[in-house]
């Protein structure tokens, strides 16, 4: 399993938890889009739900994210 594997093992586990806590809560998908600021693609239902305010895609996300770990 390389990192980007990892980064969406983790990434699902995240958005399955985020998931069941706004279900609990009853919430929506508070300012979140459904399409990517970055490349335009679909933001998954899921996603939008899990990550409130969210703009990017999974993949992109994930892009942004592995190029903050080079930095640090």
């Amino acid at each position: 399993m390389d990192d980007a594997d990892r980064a969406q093992a983790h990434n699902e586990q995240l958005e399955a938890a985020a998931l069941s806590n706004i279900a609990a809560r009853g919430n929506t998908t508070a300012n979140s889009l459904s399409e990517c600021i970055e490349c335009g693609g679909e933001i998954p239902l899921a996603r939008q739900i899990a990550v409130q305010g969210v703009t990017h895609c999974i993949e992109c996300a994930q892009f942004f994210e592995m190029q903050n770990r080079g930095r640090r």
